[in-house]
């Protein structure tokens, strides 16, 4: 069920065998297919395999169009990596199976599609001991199976229960018409599938009778998932000749067009040409005329060249649509000359307009820089220097020049990608054009993500009684946009200037933002629910979708990168003249960000590294480094909110919206918990911080009390808080130890491990030589073993050149997962030369020190 990632029903690629039925092709690129071409199809193609091997994928965003808002998806499915389910075809797929009760057994058990009418499902002890990567068996399920058909009627009726058939989350192809004899859906049928045959119609497959009506018709059929239902009867074909078929009621159908219809056409065709050849020498001279004009005073042309440019755009818009229809087919080489010129117009008047929206957005920017986030600030505390509202429009109109902006820069781009379909003319004046290329729509709409987040809180009316959830609020959404901030200029300088790193930093650093911009779409959309009436749902959706974007962007680049093969050594040189000042990856507790180092005058200054705009060259954050290549945020230039003085009443209001929260914290932290994005210690201290909130205000709560007020319901609202922030503590230790096992190995995930005495060391024995007999590899080898379920967890490896070396003298050490604990080098060069995929193994540097305070006394069994 669900979103599958490619189709195993392509009847039009299957080329035809000998002593198959000749396929039809009808005028509309659709085959009829022949009995005996479908019966070898199904003989060769559709052989369902009856037990499948498969993974779980912990991937809670998968197949959403709005991640995080559906929570039947949470609870009541899970995300599968199907093996092969056709014999001797690598038909692999990522889908949902539904999670519902064994019909034959006690327990539970996943049910998927993995076809259309094709049925596979695992039993499972408990949903929620599921943990990524881990292997099941799915068997196939029938109404001729034991049990088949009570687990498919389990499965439908969780389907329609849950999952409604237009839902986008489910498959919308057809159903195999060539399967419907074995399932259930025979039931449903009108006719025997034998008397069928497919059409393929706008990527959709319909089914029609093989005998017309009586009015000469063919009657069409959708078969959906659930019971195939009948188009109208005015949706039907009609047979013109052998193998041409019209479609009526269809858009796209009717009649062939007669000959003296087309040369009619041809000649309007020719007459419109014509009108732009006449009028085209007029046009460009009173566009030079009016953009020397503007040039001279632009307060006064504006409007008249703004105007003048959209004119000549669509008077060159009209005449590739002519030449398209007039030249394509008869004169393909005349038409790639005489439109990729006319392109090449289309794209410098467009260019044109940009840089007048370019300058209103940069004087936009300028007049709002900073003053939005101070009125916030100021409104909240009853000061009145700056009018929030007027501040806030302010930075829509920035918004909205901006989207100006994007829609040129995404009109431009498509008639760059047009030109590259005019042959070698295209070619020539694309590469003419790129040369004053600037800007993408990408980098706008990364661009746009601090500029949506600005806009998330609504402007409310602050009352005694709202104060403290507005300030929450607002300082929790700064950090966030912030944070987001970081990582947009991040990874606008990786685009801007990929050569100043290595391959494999350019891996790590989109590996990174990736994850990165996966905790801000989880934490925006949690702040959402949280805080549902202070914040505007419109900014929210359109920065997900922002954050969406620029994420599928890094993800593309990173894929690409997987097939370049590139020096190891940034292809920028990095002199040790300009150290202090080159930009360099480092390393904090949200990920890898790009950045500069602050000069220092003495050696006894804090290191700073600073994240820089790459639009304007401002500084948009400073990180501190606390550990050896380990960065913290300073603190922030941007000053927190404080709360005012507060009543009780207030008080026990934002308490009882806390106490009224908690489950939906926890519910989101065990959400989290779930994804690769968070990192175990993050999940911990959201938790810990809503804690530390409660605490505060039960004792906000006692303080008021103790002034002289008596309230039961206050007193008994602290102790509420007090047992509840504990509660979220314990929570946080719990998914942040649950995350650090079921995580990759880290040394720091291993050091918390120990200190929570989760885990034991033990030393394998002793060195043992690797490779071959004259090579400088010893290995020492480490079991971190798990205390409560007393199974390896992870292994540590440290590499040495000579047997005797003493401990600190390791060539290499790292962690590695017990299902890699074997795999080396020597594997991976097999596989390249086998010309296999080379699978990635995870080493975790161990770093000296912790190399020494951890593993120089542990001894052997």
């Amino acid at each position: 069920m669900a979103v599958c990632e490619r189709s195993s029903f392509k009847s039009t690629k299957i080329q035809r065998k000998k002593g198959e039925t000749r396929r039809q092709k009808s005028s509309l690129g659709f085959y009829i297919l022949g009995d005996n071409y479908i019966d070898n199809y199904r003989r060769a193609y559709c052989v369902y395999q009856n037990t499948v091997s498969a993974r779980v994928k912990i991937d809670p965003l998968f197949g959403k169009p709005q991640a995080f808002t559906d929570e039947v998806l949470d609870t009541g499915t899970c995300v599968i990596e199907l093996d092969g389910i056709n014999e001797g075809v690598a038909d692999k797929r990522t889908l949902r199976a539904i999670i519902m009760d064994n019909p034959q057994a006690t327990g539970k058990i996943l049910v998927l599609e993995a076809d259309p009418l094709i049925f596979y499902g695992a039993p499972i002890t408990d949903a929620n001991s599921l943990q990524n990567g881990q292997l099941l068996q799915f068997t196939r399920y029938s109404d001729n199976t034991d049990g088949g058909s009570a687990v498919i009627d389990g499965y439908l009726s969780a389907r329609k229960a849950y999952f409604p058939a237009d839902t986008s989350l489910l498959p919308t192809r057809a159903a195999g018409i060539l399967e419907l004899p074995q399932t259930r859906f025979n039931r449903y049928l009108p006719f025997p599938a034998r008397d069928m045959q497919p059409l393929e119609l706008d990527g959709e497959t319909f089914y029609a009778w093989k005998k017309p009506n009586i009015m000469g018709h063919y009657e069409l059929y959708r078969i959906n998932p659930t019971q195939p239902t009948q188009l109208t009867s005015a949706n039907q074909f009609a047979v013109l000749e052998e193998g041409e078929w019209q479609r009526l009621g269809l858009k796209g159908g009717g009649p062939k067009k007669t000959l003296a219809s087309l040369a009619a056409e041809r000649k309007e065709l020719n007459a419109k040409h014509q009108l732009f050849l006449s009028k085209e020498p007029e046009m460009t001279e009173s566009m030079t005329d009016i953009w020397k004009l503007h040039k001279q005073d632009p307060a006064t042309y504006r409007a008249d060249f703004e105007k003048a440019i959209d004119e000549r755009i669509r008077f060159y818009q009209e005449e590739v649509e002519t030449l398209e229809k007039l030249f394509t087919m008869a004169d393909t080489s005349r038409f790639n000359d005489m439109a990729s010129l006319i392109v090449e117009e289309i794209i410098i008047n467009i260019r044109r307009r940009k840089v007048l929206y370019w300058g209103d957005l940069d004087n936009l920017t300028k007049a709002s820089s900073g003053k939005y986030e101070q009125a916030l600030a100021d409104y909240i505390s009853g000061l009145t220097q700056f009018d929030l509202a007027e501040c806030r429009n302010a930075l829509k109109r920035v918004l909205d020049v901006s989207d100006k902006v994007l829609a040129q820069q995404i009109a431009e781009e498509s008639y760059l990608a047009k030109l590259k379909t005019f042959s070698r003319q295209g070619e020539e004046v694309f590469n003419r054009v790129m040369k004053d290329s600037s800007g993408s729509s990408l980098a706008t709409k990364t661009r746009q993500i601090p500029l949506l987040a600005s806009m998330i809180p609504l402007q409310h009316e602050i009352s005694a009684d709202s104060t403290v959830g507005y300030v929450n609020l607002s300082n929790d959404l700064h950090e966030m946009s912030a944070s987001v901030k970081h990582t947009v200029c991040t990874y606008l300088e990786l685009i801007d200037n990929p050569s100043l790193f290595s391959l494999a930093e350019r891996e790590s650093l989109l590996h990174s933002i990736i994850q990165q911009y996966e905790k801000s779409e989880m934490n925006y959309q949690t702040l959402q629910q949280i805080f549902v009436s202070w914040v505007s749902k419109e900014y929210v959706d359109r920065l997900l979708e922002r954050i969406s974007d620029s994420k599928k962007s890094a993800e593309e680049m990173l894929a690409t990168l997987a097939h370049q093969s590139a020096p190891e050594q940034p292809l920028t040189p990095r002199s040790s003249q300009d150290a202090a000042t080159v930009k360099r990856i480092f390393r904090t507790k949200k990920g890898l960000l790009i950045g500069k180092e602050r000069p220092r005058s003495h050696t006894s200054q804090p290191r700073i590294m600073e994240v820089i705009d790459p639009n304007s060259q401002e500084i948009s954050g400073e990180f501190q480094e606390i550990l050896p290549n380990q960065w913290a945020p300073t603190a922030s230039r941007f000053r927190k909110i404080p709360l005012p003085a507060q009543t009780l009443k207030s008080l026990m209001k934002d308490a009882n919206d806390m106490l009224a929260s908690t489950k939906r914290f926890i519910k989101n932290a065990e959400y989290q918990s779930r994804t690769q994005a968070m990192i175990p210690s993050e999940v911990e201290e959201i938790l810990c911080h809503q804690a530390k909130r409660m605490q505060q205000r039960a004792t906000e709560l006692r303080q008021a009390l103790s002034g002289g007020s008596e309230n039961d319901a206050a007193t008994k609202m602290a102790t509420d808080l007090e047992s509840k922030a504990t509660d979220l503590i314990d929570k946080g230790r719990t998914l942040r130890l649950r995350m650090s096992k079921q995580q990759d190995p880290r040394i720091n995930r291993l050091k918390y491990l120990l200190e929570q005495e989760e885990v034991s060391i033990e030393k394998m024995g002793e060195r043992k030589k690797l490779g071959a007999k004259n090579s400088q590899d010893w290995l020492q080898e480490y079991e971190i073993k798990d205390k409560t379920t007393r199974q390896p967890l992870w292994y540590a490896h440290f590499h040495y050149k000579q047997a005797n070396d003493p401990f600190e003298n390791f060539s290499a050490a790292h962690l590695k997962t017990r299902e890699q604990r074997r795999t080396g080098l020597s594997m991976q060069i097999t596989q390249e030369q086998q010309g296999e995929e080379v699978i990635r193994i995870l080493r975790s540097k161990i770093d000296p020190d912790s190399a020494t305070i951890i593993f120089k006394n542990i001894v052997g069994k």
